[in-house]
């Protein structure tokens, strides 16, 4: 099947499991040893951020970076799903590489509360006023953001596993996809209960992004047969 997208088949299915790996379970092991206070203010967050920065450069290059890597995968999703149905499949798929490409897009400013640190650490009493009014202004968009792209996130995942379910990827796949997105729909409505804790739900999404990726490497096997 498809034999003139076998490439894309390839590198969606390395790419998923390369997801997995860097920005999910990576980032993990990095996190719960230290945590990350996100409901502190500018000062307390500048003080943190000096005091773990080689932790904090790595934790947010490894949680924002791999999007890029998601990016292939969900293009070879409708590419598979197209047979079956190309409008949904096509939205579902342009919404997660949307989303994708606004969770990068929130890099450039956790690298500028490292900048905001540093001018924290040397400046006078007078000048760390203002630096603590800039961290909370960048911070502030970046927390009232997140729960906004994460739902439209699940919306996307639940689409494609809906088309999922029609055919080509494996029954199993489509039912992880839509726990995924039900786990973030039930996760975010609690968050004002459970605070970070509504981010376990990337845990069914890393088996589905997994099960996706298996599935990938297998139409990529036998797109170059057919």
């Amino acid at each position: 099947m498809f034999p003139s997208w076998n490439g894309i088949f390839t590198v969606g299915g390395v790419a998923a499991f390369g997801y997995v790996l860097l920005g999910i379970v990576a980032p993990a092991l990095l996190y719960f040893p230290v945590g990350y206070p996100r409901t502190s203010n500018g000062e307390a967050l500048l003080t943190f951020i000096a005091d773990h920065r080689g932790w904090w450069l790595a934790l947010q290059t490894l949680t924002l970076g791999p999007g890029f890597l998601a990016i292939p995968v969900f293009a070879a999703i409708f590419v598979a799903l197209s047979p079956v149905e190309k409008g949904y499949a096509a939205v579902g798929s342009i919404l997660a590489i949307s989303c994708q490409i606004l969770f990068v897009s929130f890099y450039p400013g956790t690298l500028g509360m490292l900048f905001l640190s540093d001018q924290y650490a040397a400046a006078d009493p007078e000048r760390r006023q203002h630096l603590v009014a800039a961290a909370e202004a960048v911070t502030a968009p970046l927390d009232a953001y997140n729960p906004l792209y994460e739902t439209v996130f699940a919306v996307s995942v639940l689409i494609l596993s809906l088309v999922m379910l029609r055919g080509v990827f494996s029954k199993w796949t489509a039912f992880l996809g839509i726990a995924a997105a039900a786990s973030e729909l039930v996760g975010v409505s609690l968050l004002s209960l459970i605070g970070m804790g509504y981010f376990w739900w990337w845990l069914v999404f890393a088996v589905w992004f997994l099960a996706v990726g298996w599935n990938l490497w297998h139409m990529r096997s036998a797109s170059s047969v057919g």
